[in-house]
């Protein structure tokens, strides 16, 4: 059948939609080489990515942080060809490190992001539209509005960025043990970047 060997589910599906919609003089025999080097081409499309790594970062008022600042990173395939110092799809897989002045929170998730690096190679510098979800693990200490001050939480955070303006909400369950109430927080935050 066909050489599919290293391709992506998208690329697969490509290929069999084109398949399904030639016309029938095109799956002939005569017409085999044609059927034959545009399936060629898409193989070749989708075998010319490459992984790469992109900078993320975020400044941001929220509760229960109050005001804080997260860089992190995110691990993308796009076709090598591309530079993104325009428009670029982003999706994929990230990791980022919040600290603020009541806490810091550490989280992994799936986001997508229509951004552009302009000049900046390392970091993401205009996200135009962009949504992710994110598991995290969040400490707040000292100066935290929650009492006692001091505690951890674990959950799950969804984020929305529009022209840069970024918000964010999520809920969180207490991990404490020994405790007889269960503690859930809800978070709210908004700010700049994803």
């Amino acid at each position: 059948m066909l050489a599919c060997k290293g391709m992506s589910g998208l690329g697969r599906i490509l290929i069999l939609l084109v398949l399904l919609a030639a016309p029938a003089h095109l799956l002939a025999g005569d017409d085999a080489e044609v059927q034959s080097d545009l399936v060629r081409r898409i193989v070749e499309e989708e075998q010319n990515e490459e992984v790469r790594v992109v900078g993320l970062r975020r400044l941001r008022l929220s509760y229960p942080l109050k005001v804080s600042g997260g860089l992190g990173l995110m691990r993308v395939r796009q076709p090598v060809d591309f530079d993104c110092s325009t428009v670029c799809d982003h999706r994929g897989y990230f990791f980022e490190v919040e600290p603020g002045l009541a806490g810091i929170q550490v989280g992994a998730g799936w986001a997508l992001l229509v951004a552009e690096r302009k000049r900046n190679e390392r970091f993401l510098s205009d996200i135009y539209v962009g949504w992710g979800v994110r598991g995290a693990l969040l400490r707040t200490w000292g100066d935290s509005t929650l009492d006692p001050s001091g505690q951890t939480f674990v959950g799950v955070e969804g984020d929305l960025t529009i022209t840069s303006a970024n918000i964010g909400v999520g809920l969180f369950h207490g991990v404490a043990r020994g405790s007889e109430d269960e503690q859930w927080l809800l978070t709210i935050g908004a700010g700049w970047g994803f």
